[in-house]
């Protein structure tokens, strides 16, 4: 039996969380350490999200992406991938197991 996931609607590319998440707190105002401040997390956290491509914990790249108004599914598969997870839930064909 195969299963389809149901398509999303067509997202904009975004080059990488840690590019956007820059441009977007530059463009916006906030300084590093308010967002380290918002988090509630060091300032040395809040780098290595944005100056080297960290991938936060779940609440805080959802918290980051709703400061700074990013969508949170342009980066599920990256960050997927990245952490080399089975990505096949995130639109693509895949086979049930059948008990």
């Amino acid at each position: 039996m195969k299963f389809r996931a149901p398509k999303h609607p067509a997202l904009p590319w975004q080059k990488s969380l840690d590019l956007d998440v820059h441009a977007k707190r530059s463009e916006r105002g906030f300084s590093q350490e308010s967002m380290a401040e918002y988090l509630e997390i060091s300032i040395g956290e809040y780098k290595l999200i944005e100056n080297y491509g960290h991938v936060p914990k779940t609440g805080y790249f959802l918290l980051i992406c709703w400061k700074l108004r990013l969508n949170p599914l342009c980066y599920l598969k990256q960050a997927l991938e990245q952490e080399t997870r089975d990505v096949s839930v995130l639109g693509e064909e895949t086979e049930t197991v059948s008990s």
